[in-house]
């Protein structure tokens, strides 16, 4: 994505302009918004080989030989502030409110992808990544996204009786782990907004 962890040219990600802004307009924005990616997205089946991609794209590369990398590989943040901004408008009060139901349902969320594991019921694992899916891009947690589409495409796979490329449990430690830095990420931007 390539931008800074601040909103452009703030010292602080919330301003009180925001605060002006037309909840209904800025609900009615967002929705178009939500339902023109969804309509955009892609109902096809996807190859195998990106369900690998997408997960080792926000891992570390495992070469064993740490010196053949030319530059240091640059962390993407948890939440990409500037696309935060623009997928929710920019509104103070509705980024907090989708923030806080973010955090709400995050436990709930890990419960469920990790009982769906446990009893092997693939077809909910799948609709429950797939649902994390949206959320997370919803709040510009991009790895997330990416580490909750691999869960998905192996759960797809166990569905259909294949083995996945990425192993379920590997795909879900991934969710879990990326789950944590988000929900750093999102109490560090509350802060923020609250003081």
């Amino acid at each position: 994505y390539g931008v800074s962890g601040q909103a452009a040219g703030r010292s602080s990600p919330f301003s009180m302009q925001d605060v002006g802004k037309g909840l209904p307009e800025l609900q009615e924005q967002s929705l178009k918004a939500l339902v023109s990616e969804v309509d955009n997205s892609s109902t096809a089946p996807v190859e195998h080989s990106r369900a690998t991609a997408t997960l080792n794209s926000s891992t570390p590369a495992s070469s064993g030989d740490s010196h053949s990398r030319s530059e240091p590989e640059v962390e993407e943040p948890a939440i990409i502030r500037d696309v935060l901004f623009a997928n929710l408008g920019g509104n103070f009060f509705v980024i907090k409110h989708i923030l806080s139901k973010f955090v709400d349902r995050a436990q709930v969320t890990m419960k469920s992808l990790e009982q769906r594991k446990r009893e092997e019921d693939w077809p909910s694992l799948r609709r429950e990544a797939h649902s994390l899916k949206g959320a997370s891009g919803y709040v510009a947690a991009a790895q997330l996204n990416k580490r909750a589409l691999a869960l998905q495409l192996a759960a797809e796979d166990k569905k259909v009786g294949k083995e996945p490329e990425v192993s379920i449990e590997i795909c879900l430690a991934a969710v879990q782990s990326e789950m944590e830095r988000v929900l750093q990420s999102i109490a560090s931007i509350l802060d923020e907004a609250n003081g």
